[in-house]
């Protein structure tokens, strides 16, 4: 069983499909992303960093206990 998550650049963004789409200019919503748009609410808290605004707007709706930090960086092993 999952109780917490900690997504520090989570990829939301991916369809799965042949013709991806880059993150940084989205045309549909993520696999992940809507498939959390139609379930239930589970009993998980998730502490998130990075490129999860739409994915920590969509917790927070639900009702999710949702912990949310960006900071200015790149990314790499320094960061």
């Amino acid at each position: 069983m999952i109780g917490n998550v900690l997504s520090q650049s989570g990829s939301y963004w991916i369809k799965g499909i042949k013709d991806e789409n880059h993150w940084i200019y989205p045309e549909d919503d993520g696999k992940l992303i809507n498939a959390y748009m139609i379930s239930e609410r589970l009993p998980i808290e998730f502490y998130m960093l990075g490129m999860n605004r739409q994915f920590r707007d969509i917790l927070k709706l639900k009702g999710y206990d949702v912990e949310y930090q960006e900071f200015k960086g790149g990314h790499n092993y320094v960061n």
